[in-house]
């Protein structure tokens, strides 16, 4: 019998991540490694940039540690004052993370 979330099989935990919000994901994901690795598809599924300062450290966010967040990456908008822009991805279509990069280098 499981007693504890953690120990249920990770598809059970994917569906349930899957009807919790992003913010609730995120929250659950500083519980523990284990949840971490199973609420981060969902945390970094939709992104949103709000201001110039933070097109610089999405760059770096995004491609920190060999590009592996990019690939969660469904949501991407991009906010100037009253006009906002947003950009849908389907990862599959990019085969490498360096051919992706050149789609977000912002500067």
């Amino acid at each position: 019998m499981v007693t504890n979330i953690q120990h249920l099989n990770e598809d059970v935990l994917d569906i349930i991540v899957a009807f919790i919000s992003q913010r609730d994901a995120g929250q659950l994901a500083l519980t523990s490694r284990t949840m971490s690795a199973v609420a981060r598809p969902r945390v970094l599924s939709s992104l949103r940039v709000a201001t110039p300062r933070q097109t610089l450290s999405f760059h770096e966010f995004i491609l920190w540690e060999d590009g592996y967040r990019l690939q969660y990456l469904r949501k991407l908008g991009f906010s100037s004052g009253t006009a906002t822009t947003q950009l849908t991805t389907t990862p599959h279509l990019l085969p490498s993370w360096r051919e992706r990069e050149t789609c977000v280098r912002l500067t």
